[in-house]
């Protein structure tokens, strides 16, 4: 059985129980500026968008596929940074990641405001459609991208894991409680009571786990989640169905599945990823699956 490790330092210089080492261990650089307590987040290193994806290789390096040319093309797919990263993200036509060395952010294809490449110290980041949110090295979080729900004002204290959605983000505190703020019509920044050890803000929906490794999921649901106990979930931020890996690994979906998004391979993943009408996987070797939707590309990894 895979035993998930909940508190670690994200995507960085430690070997977890759940047969990763070849990328968490290899990644390199420094990892002294990380928190240490970190939550484990399933998109560190990969990140399905709607039109595009990213993730880390067994390498630490960033690789990307989708959308290349057309109105569309940001280069947030042909930009990728060289040099090693800790973790990843993308948004609807950006993408973000964490260099391994020093914590330092780079951000890539749209424009979304920020802090500039490289000035700030980062233990994570990650992308919703049109925002960012991210913790930095002392665990204070900030958001910066579009704003016009109020997701972009992010709530003082020390953040364990942050998840920036569609037009609504969430993150559990340091104090073990959730929260959520931003667009609330359908009540997906309303999370139920719960102590959660991972949060996902999707779309019209937020998914998250508790400390049981039972799913939990609130706004407008296509679906109620299945049961069992879980490591990871990832709802989709431009999509209606969400994606979430057994303790096992085994890849679980359920929600919209008109392209096949919410239909995974078998086998047993390190990390999964809702995107908008695709969804990807990374393999314990390092390497990527994607099935569902595909016009540009975003779900045939190299």
């Amino acid at each position: 059985m895979r035993i998930t490790a909940w508190l670690l330092v994200v995507g960085v210089g430690c070997t977890s129980d759940k047969g990763t080492s070849d990328s968490e261990g290899s990644s390199g650089g420094d990892t002294s500026s990380a928190r240490p307590h970190l939550a484990v987040d399933p998109e560190w290193a990969l990140s399905a968008g709607h039109s595009h994806s990213c993730g880390i290789n067994s390498d630490g390096a960033v690789v990307c596929w989708g959308i290349t040319d057309g109105d569309w093309n940001y280069g947030q797919v042909s930009s990728a940074p060289d040099g090693t990263f800790q973790s990843v993200t993308v948004g609807g036509y950006f993408s973000c990641g964490v260099r391994t060395s020093g914590g330092l952010h780079a951000c890539w294809g749209e424009e979304k405001g920020g802090p500039s490449t490289g000035s700030v110290d980062l233990a994570y980041i990650n992308g919703g459609v049109d925002h960012v949110c991210a913790i930095q090295s002392d665990g204070d979080a900030f958001c910066f991208g579009d704003d016009g729900y109020g997701e972009t004002l992010a709530p003082t204290g020390d953040f364990l894991q942050i998840s920036a959605g569609y037009r609504h983000s969430c993150g559990i505190r340091d104090d073990g409680t959730t929260v959520c703020w931003g667009r609330d019509h359908k009540g997906q920044a309303s999370p139920p009571e719960v102590a959660f050890v991972q949060v996902s803000a999707g779309g019209y929906q937020s998914c998250g786990i508790d400390s049981t490794g039972a799913l939990h999921c609130w706004g407008e649901l296509v679906e109620e989640p299945p049961a069992g106990t879980y490591s990871q979930v990832s709802a989709a931020r431009s999509g209606s169905h969400a994606c979430a890996l057994t303790t096992e690994g085994n890849a679980r979906c359920w929600g919209y599945d008109e392209w096949g998004q919410a239909s995974p391979p078998s086998g047993t993943f390190s990390h999964i990823s809702a995107g908008g009408t695709h969804s990807c996987a990374r393999t314990d070797a390092g390497t990527f699956v994607c099935w569902g939707n595909n016009p540009y590309g975003q779900a045939s990894p190299p």
